[in-house]
């Protein structure tokens, strides 16, 4: 924390009249020299970043940008800003226009012109280059005019002519203000602060190419007085709008989330795992439509002030090292501005569907039995699971990639694979050193593949000159651990080997990649002085300070790491060139939040071309490993061998042809590995046949903007508390916006509760957070009994319940029927789920949604109502989920108020097994809803409280223990469309085989796609009105069909209006269906005897029929497709469309007339 200085000195806070007073800061750059660079990188906190004493913040004595000294267009789409610093040299700010409603904005104090600034893009961002931004959308026009006192650039689309905004850039001092063109006048969207940019040198040093000044810089804006600011990625904090918050981007292996400031996870401050530095500006005015988001591009600590000093009316972002680097997104509403992001950063690949399943982790899984015994405790229970993810237990002396087989045996994966269970290890980017044979490793010293010892400033993180390898290590806790070296994933060599370890376990039926550790997590030797660890790699015990060195829980920052944040681009000016002429290499502090990235990158590529060999596939032969030159002497030889073929030239591929008994035609020099390289090409071909054309699927902790296109994403070591369940709302909602479409916490908790000896989690805490995962997208209940808890596992409360007070037996009694309930739910729902990801990774839009996005005219949400968005979200657009996160002794005793959006009506979720009750009126709250914990069957599907919106059209399936379980033993398992009453609504459904690579959406690969995508899938537009107050249409028609499922029919439930009379018969007269091209058909209403006597003869119908639940007050429909659906409509262009329109498209009515 810097000193304190004379109050009359800077600007403070008046007290008295909450104004800000403009003093005398001449000679504040003066002050005892503190602005002069320092000689090493350190990480800050918030406050020390921003210079805050708890009184002031004293960044203003930082320099700052002064009078605009001129405005030139470089090229059609950008503009250059020109200044002059406070040393008198020339700098400049570099706009540019990849839209007409996007701008990106960079500024460093080195920079003389706009060449300074590099073409490429930054890893985050999909496409390689500007001009590929720019010719994949709309390109903007730009005109230029200039006053006495500011510059205009209206920008226009070049295509329609249309105006869409202008920037109004103030001369003196420079201020930006952003303007939006409404389509009769321009609106203010966005205005910096007064002094809007600050900088000041940070730290001087010298690397490979000489040496080297990198800056701090601050950007400050304007806070309009109503605005809310959303978004932000992972963060602690209750609260979804984040107004007065302040932020570090910093990853971090926060244990708790209390590693720096030791409150919990409800401070905000807190660095994480992951960083997502993108947020939105929304509710600037009540009546105007203005959204902007902005996207801060920069790999380094990365701070926020969203208004702690409000009286400033202003919130800052800024980083400590590296350029100002911002992306501008205007739009209408939330949704247009997301959108626009997602084009940049780009989209989800499809994800297997079983991801969306039930999953189950620990760490204590210690052998296979214990897996077995898990997987029927699911499946005696009902409890439906897809996943078992173990954690380094399956290692053999902690070494990655290895396996135990004493106590996991090679068919471990298989043979939970039988019953449906798909496994994932724990994958952690170290690679011990040992002094018995490991292949990766071997391999990977033999070819210079890790980190080097090097540091900035000619300095070494190791004491022995001969050590050539960084050396770090891991902490698993207790006495366990290992130490060893780091893959230098930034190199493109590193990644191809890196892909090649996994071989060995997806041969033997590993499914998932859990990616864990991946900041790289290294043990801090101040925080772990006197911790000792037993390294089995190394036969002995150690303490962490002798043999790793390390700062803030990662590479130390100063250590040089190969650094490619910049994408590869020819066209760059001579002077960007010159710039990023830098030997390749950075310090670690510079592009800390890269590591992650590039280990998750590494990781997908890898799998998806695991059965190929590379040049690196061959180098863990032989005794020590061999070089990467001798591996491709090898696939030579195999080429001409006709054993090999190259299929890939860019990215050096080969595929494996059947390899026949006959010798191997291998240089005499390598004839040695023969066998070795046989057994190679022989597994080639098992992966092959298990993998090819499938899905892979990775869950990473933590990365960057750019990594949610690769993984999904866990949010770290939380614990058994509730504050976590607190959190987790907002927490799950704000990822979502950041694109990373599939994310949760460790349902339960994973350690225990902070400064507790906890041996299972609270079961009422279990009971609420397994009620409110089973609507967020990652779902994985994973817990440490690791010297800690004992179980975790849903139906193991019961196992205590005679160790506990009479008061508690209730709360153990209700966990395994609530989990029963909601994870049953769920795989009933599944279908809305695919379609929200299949949706996905077509528009970038979150599976579950805030409130704010899918209700965003609601201005309510923005005010007085605001609260709700904490603790309520949307799964799709129709499904209302508002989970109680608090305990029930805490005051509200397990009741809780519910706010429903204004404009629909709303439906109380009754899972078709009562009659809907009345609908409530949006914009209404819901006073005291009874959601206490219960066994009662009657009561625990109101634990969870659920609404529906009017009109929603909501698919369900049959329960299944595993996705897709029926399917695989060849029996159908239909979807039944539930049409709400209401008003007129669409659904789109998506069905595919749900694990091809080949189904997912045709798309260009530069924009993200996958290479193998070929739109190999159904998707059906669902719609229904009433024709008149009589008759009510309910249409399907498919739009793209290019997959034809098992099922040869489906259902309809047609839920009775509450509010209609009620009666002996179905209000529905008669039902009829339009089949195109056929003509009329009258669908048979079946009336057999009783509700279950009427329901067995439509499941048994096998033509069109209907009947009517009285019990419900619903009506089924029985339907069968058309069979002319079963001719496949492929889409030849490589861009994905519709193959019809809707005008075109086959299609099937359901005419429901009522009495």
């Amino acid at each position: 924390m810097n000193k304190k200085v004379d109050e009359n000195d800077l600007f403070i806070k008046n007290k008295e009249d909450n104004k800000s007073l403009s003093v005398n800061t001449d000679n504040l750059s003066k002050i005892e020299g503190k602005y002069e660079p320092s000689d090493k990188f350190e990480f800050k906190t918030v406050e020390e970043f921003f210079e805050d004493d708890g009184q002031i913040q004293t960044y203003r004595d930082w320099s700052t940008l002064g009078f605009v000294l001129g405005c030139n267009q470089p090229t059609d789409n950008s503009i250059e800003l020109k200044f002059e610093t406070d040393e008198s040299t020339p700098c400049a700010i570099l706009i540019s226009f990849p839209t007409p409603t996007v701008f990106r904005l960079r500024f460093h104090p080195l920079a003389e012109n706009a060449e300074f600034y590099p073409k490429a893009n930054s890893r985050s961002i999909v496409m390689d280059s500007e001009q590929q931004l720019c010719s994949s959308f709309s390109s903007p026009a730009l005109e230029i005019e200039e006053t006495g006192i500011d510059f205009t650039v209206f920008v226009k689309d070049s295509a329609t002519n249309i105006a869409t905004m202008k920037l109004v850039i103030k001369k003196n001092p420079y201020q930006l203000s952003v303007y939006k063109f409404d389509g009769s006048d321009y609106i203010l969207a966005h205005q910096d602060a007064f002094n809007s940019i600050y900088y000041r040198k940070r730290v001087k040093y010298s690397d490979d190419l000489g040496e080297k000044l990198e800056y701090s810089i601050i950007q400050a804006k304007e806070m309009p007085e109503k605005a809310k600011y959303i978004g932000f990625g992972e963060k602690g904090g209750e609260n979804f709008i984040r107004n007065g918050s302040r932020l570090t981007y910093f990853n971090f292996d926060n244990m708790r989330y209390r590693q720096i400031y030791n409150n919990g996870p409800k401070d905000i401050r807190e660095p994480l795992y992951d960083s997502n530095p993108f947020f939105l500006e929304t509710n600037r005015y009540d009546d105007k439509k203005v959204v902007y988001g902005i996207f801060v591009d920069n790999l380094s600590e990365t701070f926020f002030d969203l208004g702690s000093y409000n009286y400033n009316r202003e919130y800052l972002f800024g980083s400590i090292y590296g350029d100002l680097d911002y992306y501008f997104y205007l739009g209408e509403d939330t949704q247009d501005v997301l959108k626009q992001y997602y084009n940049f950063v780009g989209k989800t690949r499809l994800k297997p569907r079983h991801s969306l399943g039930n999953q189950q982790g620990c760490y204590g899984y210690m052998n296979k039995y214990d897996l077995e015994d898990v997987t029927n405790g699911y499946r005696g229970n009902s409890i439906p699971l897809d996943g078992l993810h173990v954690d380094v237990d399956v290692q053999f002396n902690h070494c990655t990639f290895t396996m135990n087989e004493d106590s996991f045996p090679a068919d471990t994966f298989d043979t939970l694979a039988g019953r449906g269970i798909k496994c994932s290890t724990n994958i952690t980017p170290v690679v011990s050193y040992v002094n018995f044979d490991y292949k990766t490793f071997e391999s990977g010293a033999k070819n210079g593949l890790f980190i080097s010892a090097d540091q900035i400033n000619g300095g070494s993180s190791n004491s022995e000159a001969s050590e050539i390898f960084y050396q770090g290590g891991v902490y698993y806790g207790g006495e366990r651990g290992t130490f060893g070296h780091y893959p230098d994933f930034a190199r493109k060599e590193v990644r191809q080997w890196w892909g090649q370890q996994y071989r060995l376990l997806y041969s033997r039926g590993l499914e998932m990649v859990w990616q864990d550790m991946t900041t790289p997590a290294i043990p801090d030797p101040s925080e772990q002085e006197n911790t000792y660890i037993y390294a089995p790699c190394a036969d002995d015990y150690w303490r962490i300070p002798d043999k790793i060195t390390g700062d803030s829980r990662s590479l130390p920052f100063e250590q040089l790491v190969s650094d490619n944040s910049l994408k590869k681009y020819e066209g760059e000016s001579s002077k960007a060139k010159q710039r990023l002429a830098k030997g390749d290499r950075a310090p670690a502090a510079s592009i800390r939040n890269l590591y992650s990235y590039n280990l998750h990158k590494a990781t997908y590529h890898g799998l998806n071309t695991l059965w190929l060999i590379n040049p690196y596939s061959f180098t863990t032969v032989g005794e020590n490993g061999i070089t990467v030159e001798e591996s491709q002497n090898i696939i030579n030889a195999l080429v001409k061998d006709k054993k090999l073929e190259l299929i890939d030239a860019s990215h050096q591929l080969y595929k494996v042809l059947t390899p026949s008994k006959a010798k191997l035609a291998l240089p005499k020099s390598l004839k040695q590995y023969e066998a070795e390289v046989q057994a190679i090409l022989e597994q080639s071909l098992t992966i092959e046949a298990r993998r090819a054309n499938k899905r892979n699927f990775i869950v990473g902790r933590g990365g960057f903007t750019g990594m949610h296109r690769f993984a999904a994403l866990w949010t770290g070591d939380n614990a058994s508390e509730w504050d976590f369940l607190q959190i987790n709302i907002s927490q799950v909602l704000a990822l979502g916006m950041a694109g990373q479409s599939m994310s949760g916490q460790d349902i339960g908790g994973f350690e225990p509760a902070n400064g507790t000896a906890q041996e299972w989690a609270d079961p009422e805490l279990f009971s609420r957070w397994i009620g409110a995962g089973a609507f967020l997208p990652w779902f994985r209940n994973h817990y440490s009994r690791k010297g800690t808890k004992k179980f975790q596992e849903p139906y193991k409360f019961q196992d205590v319940i005679d160790q506990v007070s009479p008061s508690e037996k209730y709360l153990y009694e209700a966990v395994l029927p609530i989990s029963q309930y909601y994870v049953q739910l769920r795989y009933r729902l599944m279908q809305v789920f695919y379609d929200g990801l299949f949706k996905n990774t077509l528009d970038g839009l979150p599976i579950v949604k805030p409130l704010i996005v899918s209700d965003g005219h609601d201005n309510a949400l923005y005010n007085d109502k605001a609260g709700y968005l904490n603790n309520e979200f949307m799964v799709g657009d129709s499904l209302l989920i508002a989970p109680v996160l608090k305990k029930e002794n805490t005051g509200a005793n397990g009741y809780r108020d519910i706010y429903v959006p204004s404009g629909s009506r709303w439906y109380s979720f009754k899972n078709n097994t009562q009659p809907l009750s009345a609908a409530v009126e949006g914009g209404t709250e819901i006073i005291g809803y009874n959601a206490q914990i219960s066994a009662s069957p009657d009561k625990v599907p109101f634990v969870v409280p659920i609404y529906v919106r009017e009109g929603a059209i909501l698919p369900t399936i049959e329960l299944e223990q595993y996705v897709g379980e029926l399917n695989k033993s060849h029996q159908m398992n239909p979807v039944t469309l539930n049409i709400y009453p209401g008003k007129e609504t669409e659904y789109i459904m998506f069905n595919d085989d749900g694990e091809s690579r080949s189904s997912a959406p045709k798309g260009l690969v530069e924009q993200g796609a996958d290479p193998l995508a070929n739109s190999e899938f159904r998707k059906t537009r669902i719609h229904h009105h009433f024709v008149n107050d009589k008759q009510r249409d309910i249409s399907l028609a498919w739009l793209h069909n290019n997959y034809a499922p098992l099922e040869d029919h489906y259902y309809v439930a047609i839920q009775d209006d509450p509010d209609y009379p009620t009666e002996p018969l179905s209000s529905i007269k008669l039902v009829s269906a339009n089949i195109s091209p056929s003509v009329d058909e009258h669908i048979e209403f079946i009336n057999v005897g009783s509700d279950e006597a009427n329901a067995e003869a439509l499941a048994n119908s096998q033509t069109n029929a209907w009947y009517y639940n009285h019990s419900i007050r619903t009506s089924f429909v029985k339907v069968f497709f058309d069979p002319s659906l079963q001719t496949l409509t492929p889409v030849a262009s490589d861009v994905h469309q519709d193959a019809y329109s809707l005008a075109d498209a086959p299609n099937y009515t359901l005419q429901v007339t009522y009495k």
